[in-house]
């Protein structure tokens, strides 16, 4: 809808066709054959027929806001890590008895063909071979093609890093990200995926799962997680400012926003319903958006965190080639902190003083993505802890400085990693009400002259916070708030003021569409909007 959402909710129809209902039906022989099948395998493996049992993973202890132990984490996925099995190739999942069944009808069952045929992921590796890639590697003085730099194939196309041979290596790299780039290395579990021990816990736990190589994108942290990997990076891999400088985009990430643009190869009600149950409710709907966009923030924050700390523990190390760990790391700043006219009149000098509290030759850290968590603290104290958000918060007011020495944010940026990785978890299995939602957007509207004015970064985040927020409590069970059309143009005009795109047209700098000067322009006009829904939804309250 803002984001745009046409392809959300429409890559599966949430009911099968008609006359095929009856192939899902098994039949009575069917189920008692599963029956005995079950009972069976119960006896053989407590006798150690299919060997013993693992034990439950041990209980990583959790901590709610208040100090208190709530519950013991399954495990999390780590940041992707492909060494436990070697890669077979998405050959080995498009069988039409596996994954590639060629009728669509089933989610599960048409994955394969969903995938291949909508999902952009699966160029990374044509990516590479681009005239654009080769200008990169150029620009960074590397002695291979991006096609064989393992620094761009870890997330263009990991199977390739991990290939047997060159036709292998070849086979891989046209295959780009593909089913075990998210799904992991297929050697250890594909033959186990698709039998019945791997439905229970208790023979196939989470930990023995992650051991084997497989990767449990059904569990929403890790599903983000395994996104802001290659989307935001960590501290094994990123996209630093050289990167950038040589020609390779900036990331900005935004959860929430990829997951309703990316064409699902899933059912997305059968995967909010799964979601809600996983939490105790009995709805269908689960507040999907808005969940997403804050589970988003916090995943998103740990991993820029990763990145700088990873800076901060070895500053002056040197590597041959990228990416070099540098301390600041400048991708991380607010890109028009330094790009920008060096007049007085400037319009990024002229709105940096305003209400921000910046000393001369300070700039602004964690822009992106740390998203708005550093502007949120009361509405999120029943979900997060505020102590969190205004350590976060004093952290981005340390890093302003150019000088900053790295044994004094060192030991802080590790704790705080460890805290927001605690409360993603608490966060995903918390419910999520619709006083939360509210109380959230309320403060974000309430602030949104000070967010603004800290330019494009917080302006874009504010409003795909909105538009998530607000998707998510037409969602709300019980009590929806229906999206009113006033609103939906106001979000409209608002995107379009925040748009980013080049020109396909050359034109002066002053006139390019993603230039400072055009966002400079539109200020006023983006302030309008965020007052405009203001407005909005105070006289929808009154109603």
């Amino acid at each position: 809808m803002f984001y745009p959402r046409e392809t959300v909710n429409s890559t599966f129809p949430d009911k099968r066709p008609g006359d095929s209902r009856k192939l899902y039906r098994p039949i009575r022989v069917q189920r008692l054959a599963m029956t005995i099948g079950f009972f069976i395998l119960l006896i053989s493996v407590s006798k150690n027929s299919f060997g013993q049992v693992p034990p439950p993973p041990s209980p990583t202890s959790l901590i709610d806001i208040n100090g208190t132990e709530v519950f013991s984490a399954t495990t999390i996925n780590s940041p992707h890590d492909y060494s436990s099995g070697r890669f077979l190739g998405s050959q080995s999942c498009t069988a039409a008895s596996c994954h590639g069944n060629p009728r669509r009808e089933s989610a599960p069952g048409s994955a394969a063909h969903f995938f291949f045929d909508n999902d952009p992921h699966q160029r990374g590796g044509a990516v590479l071979r681009e005239k654009r890639s080769d200008e990169i590697v150029k620009r960074l003085n590397l002695t291979k093609p991006a096609w064989e730099t393992k620094e761009c194939l870890v997330c263009h196309a990991p199977g390739a890093m991990h290939s047997e041979n060159r036709q292998d290596f070849l086979v891989k790299l046209a295959e780009g990200v593909g089913c075990e780039s998210c799904h992991g290395p297929a050697q250890n579990w594909l033959t186990h995926h698709h039998t019945l021990e791997w439905k229970f816990p208790e023979i196939w736990s989470s930990e023995r799962k992650l051991d084997s190589g497989f990767r449990e994108t059904k569990n929403l942290v890790n599903r983000v997680n395994d996104c802001a990997d290659c989307h935001v990076g960590n501290a094994s891999q990123s996209v630093n400012h050289d990167l950038i400088a040589a020609g390779h985009p900036r990331l900005v990430f935004e959860y929430a926003a990829y997951q309703s643009l990316m064409p699902a190869h899933w059912r997305r009600s059968e995967d909010r319903q799964r979601q809600a149950m996983a939490r105790g409710s009995q709805s269908s709907l689960s507040n999907s958006a808005a969940r997403d966009w804050l589970l988003g923030q916090l995943v998103n924050a740990e991993h820029e965190l990763s990145i700088l700390s990873a800076s901060a523990s070895h500053p002056d190390e040197v590597h041959a080639g990228y990416p070099d760990k540098v301390w600041p790391e400048l991708a991380q700043y607010d890109c028009f902190a330094c790009h920008h006219d060096l007049k007085s009149a400037s319009w990024q000098q002229s709105r940096s003083g305003i209400n921000l509290e910046l000393k001369p030759g300070e700039i602004r850290w964690g822009t992106w993505s740390l998203g708005l968590l550093p502007e949120l603290k009361t509405p999120l104290n029943r979900l997060v802890d505020n102590q969190l958000v205004e350590d976060l918060s004093k952290l981005q007011t340390r890093m302003r400085s150019p000088i900053v020495e790295t044994k004094s944010v060192a030991d802080d940026i590790l704790d705080l990693q460890h805290r927001l990785g605690l409360a993603a978890i608490f966060l995903d299995r918390a419910e999520l009400r619709t006083e939360d939602l509210r109380a959230i957007r309320n403060s974000l509207l309430a602030d949104s002259a000070r967010v603004t004015n800290q330019g494009w970064d917080r302006s874009t985040q504010l409003y795909l916070a909105l538009v998530a927020i607000d998707i998510g409590l037409s969602e709300t069970p019980y009590r929806p708030d229906r999206m009113n059309p006033g609103r939906e143009v106001t979000y409209r005009q608002l995107r379009e003021n925040l748009s980013f795109g080049g020109s396909t047209k050359l034109r002066p700098p002053f006139e390019h569409r993603g230039s400072p000067f055009r966002l400079q322009q539109n200020w006023q006009k983006i302030q309008q909007g965020f007052d405009d829904l203001t407005i909005q939804l105070s006289s929808e309250l009154q109603q």
